[in-house]
């Protein structure tokens, strides 16, 4: 395996329009060992759908460990709903709440790092995009008065 060999693994498992994600484990044993070579470590493809035909054509362009899973939303999702939620103004955010944001692939969520997190907050993008799709932390937390 070469390169170019997972080059082209890796350009094919991203250029689907079901692609999920693409992750590497480095930590989990392939054969009982855990190997510092990267032919070795699992490549973990999601997708939101046809795995077997993914994992056929996946096959035949990578001999390495692969792992095929399934998401419930592709990367253009997760993108679209995360463009969305930083480059539009959201009254029930507050202002200049918004303090970063992400697509994590692993766990099939878009992250928002808001200043004062409040089940407010959670509740309005559970609403807008359905629950535990996004996933809301702050630099403050709201705590309930006594």
């Amino acid at each position: 395996m070469t390169e170019r060999d997972y080059t082209a693994f890796s350009n094919a498992a991203q250029g689907q329009k079901d692609s999920a994600g693409l992750w590497v484990d480095a930590a989990t044993p392939v054969d009982g060992v855990v190997s510092s070579d990267p032919a070795q470590e699992v490549n973990t493809v999601a997708f939101s759908g046809d795995l077997d035909r993914h994992r056929a054509e996946l096959r035949a362009l990578w001999g390495g460990p692969i792992c095929v899973v399934e998401h419930q939303h592709t990367t253009a999702e997760l993108d679209e709903i995360l463009t969305s939620l930083t480059q539009h103004t959201w009254p029930q955010l507050g202002d200049r709440r918004l303090v970063s944001g992400g697509t994590d692939p692993v766990d099939d969520v878009v992250n928002l790092e808001v200043v004062a997190a409040t089940p407010a907050i959670q509740h309005f993008v559970d609403a807008k995009y359905g629950a535990g799709v996004v996933r809301v932390t702050g630099w403050l937390i709201a705590i309930p008065r006594p």
